[in-house]
């Protein structure tokens, strides 16, 4: 399944509106919706339903095990009913697209990408636990028959797996058999999750788009499968939407020497390269603005203009001095 991940693209773009320019440049962050919260909210119960339909499907197929059939059942709802904390960015690989403009706001943020060994921005981790939110960069599925089969593919290996029976020797009713049913569960729906987020409509698939999915970090060395979830809680914030701010990935994990322990760290800037300008009223008005803000909060970015927007303004480009 993994060969049908599309290339990494070198460059993603992010549509915002006025008001979301001033704060992504101002604060050095990125808000990530909850998929609960927002128009994603369908597509997130359409792919929960589908999973839900495929477990039933297969229990039917053929027998598994009763430690299995734990697993499978709590697996059938898990999703669900945890889609409330995960957090989803948008970005596509369509540069100055009219119908973007249109639907998100006339402002294009040009973000550079790095190889794939880590997001370009990710959730906050807490210092108590280490933990905090897995953040990861993936594209969407357009495809239902390719979205079934992600889930097939999952559902198949954990089955297959289970039925060693090295994993566990008892599988009868006890708090044990319980308690690791449930921590299998809710392992795998953390996959299950990161997997659904990704689902999209078909019509929408000319945007090419990429997500940003943040979700709880599961503490793997918790018995209690419920933690992560509460200890997200505190990084959650909200206005009329739920939602988790995103900033810069640090270049690397690292101790800071002479650093005090708990002491904020400076804030990184956003890896934008470039903004683009698309159709609105007063094109050098509003290119004059974005080029103060930028002048403030984040140098060497340069201002391009939409060939959408006044032939007397479309081929102008002002380079930060």
């Amino acid at each position: 399944m993994r060969a049908r991940v599309r290339d990494w693209p070198h460059h993603l773009y992010h549509y915002t509106n006025e008001e979301g320019v001033r704060g992504i440049l101002s604060s050095h962050r990125i808000w990530a919706f909850s998929a609960d919260s927002q128009k994603d909210k369908e597509e997130i119960s359409h792919g929960c339903a589908l999973l839900a339909d495929l477990i039933d499907k297969k229990t039917k197929l053929r027998p598994v095990s009763a430690f299995t059939g734990q697993i499978l059942s709590q697996l059938r709802s898990l999703p669900k009913e945890r889609s409330h904390n995960i957090f989803l960015a948008s970005f596509c690989e369509k540069d100055d697209d009219r119908k973007l403009f249109n639907e998100f706001g006339p402002f294009s943020l040009h973000f550079e990408i790095k190889p794939p060994t880590r997001p370009f921005i990710s959730a906050p981790h807490g210092l108590a636990t280490g933990q905090g939110f897995k953040t990861e960069l993936l594209p969407a599925i357009y495809d239902r028959t390719e979205q079934i089969d992600w889930l097939n593919s999952l559902l198949d290996s954990l089955i297959e797996t289970l039925k060693d029976p090295s994993l566990i020797q008892q599988s009868g009713a006890s708090p044990w058999t319980a308690a690791l049913a449930r921590f299998v569960a809710v392992t795998i729906s953390d996959q299950v999750l990161s997997l659904i987020a990704r689902f999209k409509k078909e019509e929408f698939r000319k945007e090419a788009e990429w997500r940003i999915v943040a979700r709880p970090d599961h503490t793997h060395f918790s018995s209690d499968v419920e933690e992560t979830d509460r200890n997200c809680q505190c990084y959650i914030k909200t206005t009329a939407r739920r939602y988790v701010e995103l900033s810069a990935t640090e270049p690397q994990p690292r101790l800071i020497p002479g650093a005090a322990f708990g002491l904020p760290i400076p804030q990184l800037a956003l890896p934008i390269s470039a903004i683009r300008i698309g159709p609105i009223g007063d094109g050098d008005e509003v290119a004059t603005l974005v080029r103060q803000l930028l002048d403030e909060y984040l140098e060497g970015v340069s201002v391009f203009r939409s060939k959408f927007s006044s032939a007397r303004g479309a081929s102008r480009r002002e380079k930060s001095s």
